[in-house]
């Protein structure tokens, strides 16, 4: 289960467990209402957990040439970088049912 201050986060939220060895695949799954189910490798992995939310306006004008108008996407990720792309998470499985919970922690007390 991921929640996010306490809350479920919106659909369209991830997360991955990306093997620290090297050589394992990458696993994830999208969650349902917070919940994932995935088959990760055993051994230590970095994990990214994502969740989207829409931009009001593109990062970027493209002003030149044909078709010009809005580029980059109206979407733009809504966690500060150590639960994602700088990821502090991580996590080591062992062989059999391995289950964690995250509640990540985003406002400042």
């Amino acid at each position: 289960m991921v929640t996010v201050d306490g809350e479920i986060p919106a659909d369209g939220a991830s997360i991955s467990f990306i093997p620290q060895d090297g050589k394992s695949p990458s696993a994830g799954d999208t969650l349902k209402k917070g919940a994932y189910l995935c088959l990760v490798p055993i051994g230590a992995s970095k994990v990214e957990i994502r969740v989207p939310r829409p931009r009001r306006k593109p990062k970027t004008i493209n002003k030149e040439g044909p078709g010009s108008g809005p580029s980059g996407d109206w979407i733009e990720e809504s966690l500060p970088p150590e639960f994602n792309a700088k990821t502090t998470l991580t996590f080591t499985v062992n062989s059999g049912k391995n289950e964690k919970n995250w509640d990540l922690q985003t406002k400042k007390k």
